[in-house]
């Protein structure tokens, strides 16, 4: 028996912090390439997501009588039998699907590859779609004659996974290694998917309306369109200081003086300011104009915009807010039309008691700060500010039930 200790050797290679657990995969990785096996795969044709699949069975295929599939995804579980070893696959459709590796379906190759398998590996699998006794869909890998490439590799795992019963829990860690928590938690990632549908339909709503979608200078000699403090870079071809723009609103409203009349733009922004559950440095925003109409025409595109988000990804106008604290109460949303509108200083006066104009300014400044504190100690000050600041911490949460547009701002905080 001939022992390759090449592995061993590349083990006193690595860094004297690195774990046993990551010394162990990686001692894996190169017993899979002394197979010849890529650990990290190659192109595959005809995979299907592991949703269809599951979704093409029916009690007939009984144990192993269903078509032949191919499916890839992480290794979630894996129960090790002896001979059978059971896997528990996910994909970015956000379902488990389990596939089983009995030793006389597969090639002595795959089966050296099954038992090199750690959980976090990604792995593509072809067999028999059916059942276990118990009545669990799997895939049965295996060909028929066996053959080696039932089971392929499509990337190695070198780290640990989050633990298998509460999966990625620590906040921090979530924000900083999001890769990890959309295949941890598997209602992030169907989130992120969610939000792409979103800004998908936005496009095909705006356009179907006859917007058309511009790129409007990321970098810009003045920023505008917004107050706030932007992030400053320099162009060295041209030695000029230049600024990361805040909003694209001049450059699309420039499209309109060019002759466009109908504009808009799913865009970066970027504001050197604070971060809250309301503020990031770096955001997205739809913005768009069209020529020849008002705040209404605008207000109009806007609510009928959102409706038929609501009714194409979510099926209704009425959406379930579960909130984001734990155990917070659900809210219904009711989006049907028409929509409330009102001015600023209306609303504020309505909610409040408070009214806003030019003569009450001086005289109900103390009073207004002091109902800011309730929801805001210690905050800056500043008369359109507070008006501001009161609109969004007090009127916004007694209006959440009951979608209500705002218009006419302050001068004050214009930018």
């Amino acid at each position: 028996m001939t022992v390759n200790d090449s592995s061993s050797s590349r083990a006193a290679d690595l860094p004297a912090d690195t774990s046993s657990y990551e010394q162990e995969r990686r001692q894996k990785l190169q017993k899979l390439r002394d197979l010849g096996v890529d650990p990290y795969g190659q192109r595959t044709e005809g995979i299907t997501p592991l949703a269809s699949i599951k979704s093409q069975y029916t009690p007939e295929m009984g144990h192993d009588g269903g078509p032949v599939v191919k499916a890839a995804g992480r290794i979630m579980l894996k129960r090790d039998m002896g001979k059978l070893t059971f896997l528990t696959l996910r994909d970015d459709s956000g379902i488990d699907l389990q596939c089983g590796l009995d030793k006389k379906r597969l090639s002595e190759r795959d089966w050296q590859i099954n038992e090199l398998l750690d959980l976090g590996d990604q792995i593509v699998v072809t067999g028999k779609l059916g059942t276990t006794r118990k009545g669990e869909v799997t895939i049965w890998t295996g060909s028929d004659p066996i053959a080696d490439g039932a089971l392929m590799m499509a990337g190695k795992a070198l780290l640990s996974p989050p633990g298998k019963f509460h999966g990625l829990e620590d906040i921090e860690q979530r924000y900083r290694q999001r890769y990890v928590d959309l295949w941890a938690n598997p209602e992030v990632m169907q989130l992120a998917l969610l939000r792409t549908r979103v800004v998908q339909e936005m496009r095909n709503y705006l356009t179907g309306l006859g917007y058309v979608e511009v790129e409007t200078p990321m970098m810009q000699i003045i920023h505008g369109g917004a107050a706030a403090k932007p992030f400053k870079t320099h162009h060295n071809a041209l030695d000029i200081p230049l600024f990361m723009r805040i909003a694209p609103e001049l450059f699309l409203k420039r499209l309109l003086v060019g002759g466009m009349r109908k504009v808009f733009e799913i865009n970066r922004n970027f504001r050197n300011e604070g971060i809250s559950p309301r503020h990031n440095p770096e955001f997205t925003m739809l913005e768009a104009y069209e020529a020849y109409g008002s705040w209404e025409t605008m207000a109009e595109m806007v609510e009928g915009m959102i409706c038929h988000l609501a009714e194409k990804l979510f099926g209704g106008l009425k959406i379930i807010h579960r909130g984001d604290a734990e155990g917070a109460e659900k809210r219904v949303i009711n989006l049907t039309r028409p929509w409330r509108r009102v001015r600023m200083d209306q609303l504020v006066e309505e909610r409040t008691g408070w009214k806003f104009d030019k003569q009450s300014i001086a005289a109900h400044g103390d009073t207004l700060s002091h109902v800011l504190d309730l929801y805001d100690p210690g905050g800056s000050r500043s008369l359109g500010r507070e008006a501001s600041g009161l609109q969004l911490r007090h009127t916004e949460i007694r209006a959440a039930n009951r979608i209500t547009a705002f218009r006419s701002h302050l001068l004050a905080i214009s930018p």
